[in-house]
């Protein structure tokens, strides 16, 4: 029993392992950055083909009803 016990807590602290380092590579930032500045190019494109607008101008019509009489506005 006690050496069931040893292989399974061996087994289980070589199969918790990690198996790689977790580490970014050079190329991998690089490219990060890269795509960072083309999204940033892409933002910035899209920004200067906005409009500015300070008023508005439109047209609406309605129904009012005070007290059962009822008037169309225009």
């Amino acid at each position: 029993m006690n050496r069931l016990l040893i292989v399974l807590s061996l087994l289980a602290i070589v199969g918790c392992k990690a198996k790689r380092l977790a580490m970014v590579s050079p190329k991998t930032a690089d490219s990060a950055a890269k795509k960072a500045a083309v999204n940033e190019n892409k933002i910035n494109a899209i920004r200067s083909g906005q409009l500015n607008f300070n008023t508005f101008s439109g047209r609406a019509k309605t129904q009012l009803d005070i007290n059962g009489s009822s008037k169309m506005l225009p």
